[in-house]
């Protein structure tokens, strides 16, 4: 009896915090806890009193008897243990609140692009992507890069498509949501990443090959450094072009490539077949203001048509001004067919690209839902040509060209 008694005693030890005050818990306890045992007879009752005290003796940590006030205390000198236990681990949980705060921090920029894509991408407004609004989307995210062709589009859009819908349902009839498309969105980006970079190596080399098969003599970088104005032949021309864009400067071509008699130059018949999107200003003069056979709005929507396009394939925006200083600040310049930002490089970088805020941009009232342009092309660029003299271009365009934001460029003929 005595030696079951004892582990009666023992158990409840742990619970001190929660039982009654120690005087009333050995009386009403013990034949609770060993009701199975034949203890009725005082005997027994007194044979459990004095045993009572010795499991709070024995017990580890204790300095006081159990039965005192101060029993209640004695689990406190316990605690440092426990503590000094718990140190890592609340350590390792800041460490892991700190590291998932600057994931999600990463992640915010992440997801705002995916909801905007997917908004964008959204044409219906049903919450929901169908087949046709994600190939749209896939369709337009191509042609910024221009890295697959006609005939791998549809079957990567289709691949792309599957992949993004969750396993249990997937194939071309499914509706992808926010979530599934945020995922996917996410290795698409990664994917455009490693495109670009195959592209832009691609590029670098067809540089270097053209150079050299054309025997043109690479320009040091120290020749495009300086503020004032540069020249050029023009078979160095693209590399005088990508060091005022570096620059973040709108190029402004100073046209030599002609001669006294007039005619076309050899630079605007360079680009006359380069595929980019030419505004021929002066031609827009003559027609609005002086003959007035089209209105200032028709020639201003067929500008800006010519605009989304080049930002649709990556084109540059010429204006070609001739011999010609035509109203651009004054007259033809406006919010919403022609802004006047285009000649600050800074804004037109800024906006370009995948990662690019073209809604938010200076070009946010150009761009139309009919247009259907989501992101500006990573190559658009702007630039100027003029057929005014060196010494003449300052004083015949300074009131209608930011000059300040632009890098002269002188470009000869190969002689």
């Amino acid at each position: 009896k005595t030696s079951m008694a004892k582990p009666a005693v023992t158990k409840p030890a742990g619970l001190v915090a929660k039982a009654p005050p120690p005087a009333a818990k050995p009386a009403a306890a013990k034949p609770v806890a060993n009701s199975a045992a034949p203890t009725a007879t005082p005997a027994a009752k007194s044979a459990v009193k004095p045993v009572a005290a010795k499991p709070t003796a024995a017990r580890p940590g204790a300095h006081k008897p159990a039965a005192t006030p101060a029993a209640k205390s004695s689990p406190k000198p316990l605690p440092p243990p426990a503590k000094a236990t718990a140190q890592p681990a609340d350590k390792d949980a800041a460490l892991e609140t700190v590291v998932a705060a600057a994931a999600a921090a990463a992640g915010v920029e992440a997801a705002a692009a995916a909801l905007a894509a997917f908004s964008l991408a959204d044409k219906d407004g049903d919450g929901h992507l169908n087949f046709r609004e994600f190939a749209g989307f896939v369709k337009v995210a191509n042609e910024e890069v221009a890295y697959l062709d006609d005939s791998s589009l549809p079957i990567f859009i289709k691949k792309e498509f599957v992949k993004a819908s969750s396993k249990e349902v997937g194939g071309t009839t499914h509706l992808l949501s926010p979530a599934e498309f945020e995922v996917w969105h996410a290795a698409f980006l990664a994917a455009r990443d490693t495109w670009e970079e195959e592209l832009a190596a691609k590029r670098a080399a067809a540089r270097v090959t053209t150079a050299t098969e054309s025997g043109a003599a690479a320009l040091p970088p120290a020749r495009f450094g300086g503020d004032g104005v540069w020249e050029v032949k023009l078979d160095a021309l693209q590399l005088a072009l990508e060091s005022a864009y570096a620059l973040k400067r709108t190029p402004l071509l100073i046209d030599a490539t002609g001669d006294e008699v007039g005619g076309t130059t050899a630079l605007e018949t360079f680009y006359a077949y380069s595929g980019h999107q030419l505004l021929e200003l002066k031609k827009m003069v003559v027609e609005v203001n002086v003959r007035k056979i089209v209105s200032l709005e028709d020639a201003l929507r067929s500008a800006r048509e010519k605009l989304v396009l080049a930002l649709k394939r990556g084109c540059t925006f010429m204006f070609l001004l001739s011999n010609s200083a035509p109203p651009l600040r004054s007259k033809f310049c406006t919010p919403t067919e022609l802004p006047v930002e285009l000649f600050d490089n800074s804004l037109v970088q800024a906006m370009r690209g995948y990662d690019g805020d073209l809604k938010g941009s200076f070009l946010g009232k150009v761009i139309v839902k009919e247009d259907q342009l989501m992101f500006a092309h990573a190559d658009f660029n702007v630039a100027v040509v003029t057929r005014f003299p060196r010494e003449d271009y300052e004083q015949f365009l300074r009131e209608e060209l930011p000059l300040e934001l632009m890098q002269p460029i002188v470009v000869t003929i190969n002689r």
